[in-house]
């Protein structure tokens, strides 16, 4: 622009033929230039984003059970969904964004020392000034943007709370109070994001004209300095054109910084949220089996002083069978879940083998100990990815753990590829509960928990299943949560272990337990 309006006063450098190669060398450079970089972007964005959601997961997955217990769900939903496109939009796009318009301030400033030292330091302090403005501004829309995530979160957890609890909802008919609890959410949500947005379009109305005003004082200046015969009137309009590429990004950097640190924030959210661990992991392996389970002066409470199981003491022999039985809130499943190490803060010790559980790897426990819960989660896939857990099995492995769970029926009517549904959606409470109970066998540990799995089965299928898992003659330490009281089942267990009110009263074989005419006699003969 400057040898073009130069060159029309024969003061240019350049003839006009020469500037129009000069021009289309410069613009093929550009597109070139444009086409490089849009390609290197969208490639840098998406091999980030890949690993970053990777890494958060594998995070998330290493965590334990009780880690999985204290956090809440919906804050993680929030930051893997809506907080991770603000972190691709405003983080990683806007380093790209950033740097580009920082790239083009440095080199406007640059150029136009090359043409006029005295007129770039004055563009310099009134930039400074207008960007010193637009920040002071700015720097709200951070803490904005943290509010929105947070209402965001809260936001999410309704939503969830709701889609789980649709038949409680309408068993109890409280549509309008769930609507108003929804409402009251979803308002304060649009009300931070109101906020972001009134923030955000104050940043930019300062930054645009506060700019405007340094590009048109700049530009009655450069007339100035042209009429006093300083400059020729071709660097007077290349100091306005190199004026956009100094306001331009002072205007955008305020809004783009305060976006990027918000973004940062939500970075060092989901970071907190990944990090570090509620409890600790041992470092000891199990044996590959043989190793008999004891609980010494064990108590443990959800609440501080308000203990659900009390100084229980128990020996679980390897290779046995045993029934654990009692009236609910006994601490039957509660129990069980201490085996797993879902729980830390317990009284006492549990033994597995000769080591502690606390200083056993939860690797080494996880493939040792197989559960079957009363509360089954079936995936969005077929029925062998369900069974298989998408792992790889032999298919003998598969027809067995199938035929033993009472699976084989199911399968040979809808097939292996059958989709079961979002959450089981397609399947009934004792199929869910079968595929659990295959998962399990499949996973052939040496110890096997069964919290209540055959509630939801009648009584048909739970004799052929329990009868079936006890007559196993394999090396597989059987501990199961039971409330079918059927006699000829009970008889296979080798030890019935009875609990009432966080404690174990009595246990022993089924035979020993009614000679002894205890609670167990009484509980057996009011519940069957």
């Amino acid at each position: 622009m400057q040898e073009l309006f130069d060159s029309a006063g024969n003061q240019g450098h350049f003839t006009l033929s020469e500037l129009a190669v000069i021009f289309i060398v410069l613009f093929l450079a550009v597109v070139i230039a444009q086409l490089i970089f849009r390609v290197t972007h969208s490639r840098f964005v998406r091999k980030a984003m890949l690993q970053y959601k990777k890494t958060a997961m594998e995070t998330l997955l290493g965590h334990t059970l009780n880690d999985y217990k204290v956090a809440d769900n919906s804050t993680f939903l929030s930051a893997m969904s809506n907080d991770l496109a603000t972190i691709e939009n405003s983080y990683l796009l806007g380093i790209f964004t950033i740097t580009i318009r920082m790239i083009q301030l440095v080199l406007a400033f640059g150029m136009m020392l090359w043409y006029h030292w005295p007129l770039t330091l004055i563009s310099i302090a009134a930039s400074a000034l207008a960007f010193a403005i637009s920040m002071l501004f700015g720097n709200r829309a951070s803490t904005a943007e943290k509010l929105v995530s947070e209402k965001n979160d809260i936001s999410l957890s309704t939503i969830k709370e709701i889609i789980e609890g649709f038949p409680v909802i309408k068993a109890f008919k409280t549509e309008k109070p769930i609507t108003k609890l929804y409402d009251k959410s979803n308002q304060d949500l649009e009300n931070a994001k109101y906020s972001r947005r009134m923030i955000l379009t104050l940043v930019n109305i300062v930054s645009q004209y506060t700019g405007a005003l340094v590009h048109v004082g700049i530009f009655f200046l450069g007339i100035y300095f042209v009429h006093c015969g300083y400059i020729t009137i071709g660097v007077a309009v290349a100091f306005v054109q190199l004026m956009n590429f100094v306001l331009g990004p002072i205007q955008s950097l305020p809004e783009l910084l305060s976006a990027w640190k918000a973004a940062k924030q939500l970075i060092y959210k989901l970071e907190n949220l990944l990090s570090g661990s509620a409890s600790e992991q041992g470092v000891y392996a199990l044996p590959v089996s043989g190793h008999n389970i004891r609980l010494t002066n064990v108590s443990f409470g959800y609440e501080e002083d308000k203990n659900v199981l009390e100084d229980v003491n128990l020996v679980f022999e390897a290779g046995k069978r045993y029934a654990i039985v009692g009236p609910s809130g006994s601490g039957k499943s509660t129990l069980l879940n201490l085996l797993l190490h879902s729980y830390d803060g317990y009284q006492g010790n549990i033994f597995i083998g000769e080591n502690e559980l606390r200083d056993i790897s939860l690797e080494s426990l996880y493939d040792n100990i197989a559960v079957v819960q009363q509360n089954v989660f079936i995936f969005d896939a077929g029925m062998k990815d369900n069974i298989t857990l998408f792992r790889d099995f032999p298919d003998a492995e598969i027809n067995r753990a199938i035929a033993l769970s009472g699976l084989k029926a199911l399968i040979e009517e809808k097939g292996l590829d059958y989709d079961c549904g979002e959450y089981g959606s397609n399947l009934s409470g004792g199929e869910k509960q079968r595929i659990s109970i295959a998962r399990s066998l499949l996973h052939k540990s040496s110890v096997l928990l069964m919290d209540e799995a055959t509630a939801a089965l009648d009584a048909e299928n739970t004799w052929s299943i329990l009868s079936t898992l006890l007559n196993e003659d394999d090396k597989t330490t059987r501990i199961i949560v039971t409330h079918n009281l059927d006699e000829a089942l009970l008889r296979k267990y080798d030890q019935v272990i009875v609990m009432k009110n966080g404690t174990v009263i009595e246990q022993g074989s089924f035979e020993e337990l009614l000679a002894a005419d205890g609670y167990f006699r009484s509980f057996y003969r009011v519940t069957v």
